[in-house]
């Protein structure tokens, strides 16, 4: 066989780009390049299943990312691809043209995978039954509307709008399914395109795709997207076009009028005056059977159900009115992301260029959303056609920064203005004809003018700055406008030897100084009145904070502007911007991930998710109460009703927990404001109180004298295995340690929250917090005053009592599943990555899971990103995997009862080590011995 011939087994044949370009749709024998592999479609292309001038538009040139974008299975193509495979590029070749740019098209390559890993291809199936549900609703309700109210002209017009949005929400559906973005399997979504696009809307599915791929393939480009097809009939399209058109001396109509009878031509006419008829060609022509039986029922439905209501005439009046109304909708909404923008011929570019040169987008609204079926993202759409419409917003700041990073125009306007920009560019481009077509002289300028293409294609990279800003040891530059900044130059520079000194220990307690920014503050009297809590600033005394600073401060130009009196000097230019013992890379990935997180829009709160959260907590209550009070008190009552009172005061926490963490809401007030409510009245508890215990947590989880959640230590527990060791060899026990495992059961799951609930009041009057003390009043007296009638006053502090002591339960087991487990020891100054990350693990997600510990089945993402809201912790878990794979960090994640197992198990394995080390005679103490028993006994275990 020839190597050269498709399929050939022999060794392959090697290529350059000037051969291939040759083989174009000009030309019958057609060539493309997949992943660097040359493939032979002269003869595939007629049988290709997506159709064969979709696939012949890329013909002579790469179709790599086209190729990624519009298959699901890839893999299963490949081996359709197989026989049609000739050669490869020759090893001196680029893996695409010469003419791309090569780091544009590496990055958006780079964009993709980064969207694979964060699911965001991945659907959600309830949005679009609820999609298709709502579609049949307002197709029932037209009906009834006409049944019900008769056939006067009101419910007549109102049912002709009713069916118009019908048709018109039913082609946004379609156009999902269509897409195989609603289904992981194609077939799937094939079969309920064809009931969607063919029974509800009366339109071939075949049709569709052989239109619609091209448009994707190639938008605006002229004699490749069909939806240009108006051009040069009916329409001069684009700048570039109409000077053409103009030059040639051709007139099909009078184009300097074009944005005056586009009102006539266009959106009235294009559904009921030419698709209405040609479908029926084309399914008959191809002889497409199903789909057109799929169309029938569409008629036959139609007709018979209204039959019974109008005269013929009045049925045939409904039918053109509601595809005059479709094709207002669909024509307005499809065009106005594209026709405004540059039309020409294809000009073979890269895949994010082409795409955003093409299309632009319409400001998100729930409105906007709806009316436009999501197609108001229409850049993110163009990119990736096969992520689901419910995704689009997930993914628009990280198609934002890859815009600006490479001077990429991101056009997003509000509707309306949408809607005038049509109109405004088919008069534009008709003047240029008219123009040219008399002879004038007028420059061709892209859209936008010459201002915009340079902004497109600077000569300097925009991140240029942003790199001297990141430099490791230049000195950061500073700028008039920044009231942070003191503009007359550092008092001092210093080193980290001398920074490590100011830790705040000794007799007397030295200063404390902190970096943050590369910037030496002293916080030596300021850390008393931090409002995190003088512990938790504390805690980073002689250290680099700018990773926590940044973790746990909202709105972090106002706290600078508070920190600004504190400034006493920066680091020296020679010194790193961190300890020397960090990892360089690992803290530069890390910030480089939260800066991917804050892109993707992943720290902004969806409020009607904690408006739900707080209305269930309520329905908990109440239901809790109610079931006492009106099937009186036995057995199975008292059991329903302490369970959901129990769960309802265990939700609150997790509720709680998201508003101290100013994860809710955008200004912290209201964050601080709500915080007290739901902890104080609904739990009775001091919401200042918990801030500073827990902002020590985070801050340095798991290090003993730091983090107040391992202070049992060694009190009642002996925890991790490097304390557990030290404790031996100091002979300390105040507790029969190598039982922990076994008392464990009967102390701190049924103190934890009662012990709280006591010290909290203490905490309240000491501090003399009296609105919290209201709240907290407020509590009891809610609580007495509704269950004291039906168990008396001593029943309903017993009751109380008990409550405690169930979601004490129920919150040790949850909240240490995460962390005793772990690693327990002495701080180490780790970077903020590390610290986390070995001190943390997930439980595996499920829906169960998410809701009884408050998405805290994420710890490792709520530690790395403190303000994020819990919904989103599930959307940055590919990131994180995915720099922990890169750094050899180990991310656990696990079932729940494995987690509730694991921490009976390292207490045992901790008490063990204690025991060994405290029985050693001192000439025979080893530690290294002692760790190597435990860690035998644990796999033993």
């Amino acid at each position: 066989m020839d190597p050269s011939q498709p399929g050939s087994p022999s060794s392959p044949r090697f290529f350059s780009w000037d051969e291939i370009k040759t083989y174009s749709s000009q030309t019958p024998e057609r060539w493309l390049v997949i992943d660097r592999k040359v493939y032979d479609i002269s003869q595939f292309h007629k049988r290709h299943p997506g159709g064969s001038r979709v696939i012949s538009h890329y013909a002579g040139q790469d179709a790599t990312d086209p190729f990624t974008a519009f298959h699901l299975d890839k893999n299963l193509v490949r081996t359709y691809l197989k026989p049609l495979f000739i050669g490869e590029l020759a090893a001196d070749q680029p893996s695409f043209e010469p003419n791309k740019n090569k780091e544009l098209v590496e990055d958006f390559r780079e964009l993709r995978a980064t969207v694979e890993k964060m699911g965001l291809l991945n659907s959600n199936h309830l949005f679009f039954l609820l999609s298709l549900l709502h579609i049949l609703l307002l197709d029932v309700s037209a009906w009834l509307n006409i049944w019900y109210f008769g056939t006067s002209l009101v419910p007549f017009l109102i049912t002709a709008l009713l069916l118009g949005t019908v048709q018109a929400q039913a082609g946004w559906l379609q156009h999902d399914f269509g897409h195989l973005s609603v289904f992981g399997k194609s077939k799937w979504n094939h079969w309920i395109h064809k009931f969607v696009i063919g029974h509800l809307k009366g339109a071939p599915a075949s049709w569709w795709n052989h239109w619609h791929f091209q448009h994707h393939a190639k938008p605006n480009c002229f004699r490749k997207d069909p939806d240009l097809n108006m051009h040069p009939l009916l329409f001069a399209l684009g700048k570039i076009l109409s000077v053409e058109l103009g030059i040639k001396k051709k007139k099909f109509m009078p184009y300097n009028h074009q944005h005056k009878y586009f009102f006539l031509l266009g959106p009235p006419a294009l559904v009921p005056l030419y698709l209405q008829w040609y479908v029926f060609y084309f399914v008959v022509q191809r002889k497409k059977w199903v789909d057109l039986a799929w169309m029938v029922t569409f008629y036959l439905r139609f007709f018979i159900t209204y039959s019974f209501l109008l005269d013929l005439k009045s049925l045939l009046c409904l039918f053109l009115l509601l595809r005059v109304i479709e094709s207002h909708w669909f024509v307005w909404v499809t065009q106005m992301n594209h026709i405004p923008m540059t039309i020409d011929y294809d000009k073979n570019m890269d895949w994010l260029s082409m795409q955003l040169q093409a299309t632009c987008n319409v400001n998100q609204s729930l409105f906007n959303d709806w009316f436009t079926g999501h197609l108001n993202f229409q850049i993110e759409h163009h990119l990736f056609p096969t992520m689901p419409r419910h995704n689009y917003w997930k993914v628009t700041h990280l198609v934002k920064s890859i815009c600006a990073k490479h001077g990429i125009q991101y056009q997003s306007k509000p509707l309306l203005t949408a809607f005038a920009d049509v109109v405004c560019s088919l008069k534009e481009s008709g003047q240029l004809w008219l123009d040219a077509y008399l002879h004038k002289t007028r420059p061709v300028r892209p859209p936008g003018g010459a201002e915009k293409d340079s902004a497109r294609f600077p000569e300097a990279s925009v991140g240029g700055e942003m790199a001297s800003q990141q430099g490791e040891t230049g000195v950061r530059q500073r700028r008039e406008d920044d009231p942070a900044v003191d503009l007359s130059g550092p008092s001092r520079w210093f080193t980290w030897d001398e920074i490590g000194l100011r830790t705040g220990q000794g007799d007397p307690p030295q200063e404390r100084w902190l970096v943050i920014d590369r910037k030496v503050y002293d916080v030596s009297r300021f850390y008393r009145r931090h409002p995190g809590g003088s512990r938790t600033i504390a805690s980073y005394a002689g250290q680099d904070a700018t990773d926590p600073f940044t973790a746990f401060h909202v709105d972090k130009t106002l706290v600078r502007k508070h920190m600004a009196s504190l400034l006493i000097g920066e680091l020296a230019p020679d010194q790193p911007s961190f300890e020397p013992s960090k990892n360089k890379l690992l803290i530069e990935d890390f910030r480089e991930l939260l800066s991917t997180v804050k892109n993707m829009g992943l720290f902004k709160p969806n409020q009607f998710f904690f408006f739900l959260t707080l209305l269930h907590i309520l329905l908990l209550d109440a239901a809790g109460w109610f079931v006492l009070w009106y099937f009186g008190i036995s057995i199975v009552s008292f059991f329903i009703a302490t369970v959901l009172l129990t769960f309802a005061q265990s939700q609150a926490g997790w509720l709680q927990h998201d508003l101290g963490h100013l994860s809710v809401f955008s200004n912290p007030k209201w964050n601080h404001l709500f915080h007290e409510f739901v902890m104080c009245h609904l739990k009775g508890l001091s919401a200042h109180w918990w801030s500073l215990h827990h902002s020590q947590h985070h801050a340095k989880p798991n290090c003993f004298q730091k983090d107040p959640d391992v202070s049992f230590h060694p009190v009642i527990l002996s925890l991790g295995k490097p304390l557990s060791l030290e404790l031996g060899l100091q002979k300390k026990k105040y507790m029969p340690y190598n039982y922990q495992h076994k008392y464990f059961f009967f102390t701190l799951p049924l103190i934890v929250v009662p012990t709280f609930q006591v010290y909290s009041l203490y905490f309240i009057l000491q501090r003399k917090l009296w609105r919290e003390m209201a709240w907290t009043v407020a509590y009891f007296i809610r609580f007495f005053i509704s269950f004291n009638p039906i168990l008396g006053f001593k029943g309903a502090l017993g009751y109380l009592f008990l409550l405690n002591v169930l979601e004490s339960i129920l919150f040790t087991w949850i909240s240490q599943t995460s962390h005793l487990p772990m690693h327990i020891d002495h701080d180490k100054n780790m970077d903020w990555f590390s610290t986390q990350l070995q001190a943390t693990c997930n439980v595996n997600q499920s829906f169960f899971n998410d809701w009884v510990t408050g998405h805290l089945n994420f710890q490792i993402e709520h530690h790395l990103f403190p303000t994020m809201p819990r919904h989103n912790f599930w959307k940055a878990t590919p990131l994180v995997k995915s720099m922990c794979a890169k750094h050899g960090i180990e991310y656990q994640s696990k079932s729940l009862f494995t987690g509730f197992a694991d921490i009976v198990h390292s207490l045992k394995v901790a008490g063990e080590i204690w025991f060994k080390t405290y029985h050693l005679e001192q000439k025979t103490q080893n530690p290294k011995i002692c760790l190597q028993q435990g860690k035998k006994g644990e796999e033993t275990q």
